[in-house]
């Protein structure tokens, strides 16, 4: 199955309390041909992982109702557990450490590039079946 077809496939959610972020996420994955959705917190994205199957959640850490650490290790508990990408403004060695301990599949931090965002997407997702 060739990239574009996994694309197609791959179903995403992004988490992050800021409209503007969660836009401009979605835009960039849409146009990568994921199938995207989003979440405006920890709590609604965690309901919506329980509703539905997705292959990866990409998650703010410092959210009001539920921080992306511990949206982690709530979805690490769900069958099949999603991959999860920690978006972060404010890296500190202590996020970088709970997200590796956490099982989280990678990490970025804000801003980042388009280019960088579909990179780390694509390395995260090579070899999920769909």
């Amino acid at each position: 199955m060739g990239d574009a077809e996994r694309a197609d496939r791959a179903k995403i959610l992004v988490v992050d309390d800021e409209q503007p972020v969660r836009e401009v996420l979605r835009e960039i994955l849409k146009g990568e041909g994921y199938a995207v959705d989003c979440a405006s917190g920890g709590a609604e994205a965690l309901e919506r992982a329980r509703a539905g199957t997705y292959d990866l959640v990409i998650t703010d850490v410092r959210m009001a109702d539920m921080d992306g650490l511990t949206l982690l290790h709530e979805l690490n508990a769900l069958s099949p557990a999603p991959y999860v990408i920690i978006v972060t403004a404010w890296p500190s060695m202590d996020d970088v450490l709970e997200s590796v301990r956490g099982r989280a599949a990678n990490y970025l931090v804000k801003p980042f590039q388009v280019k960088e965002v579909c990179k780390v997407v694509a390395e995260t997702l090579e070899g999920v079946e769909y």
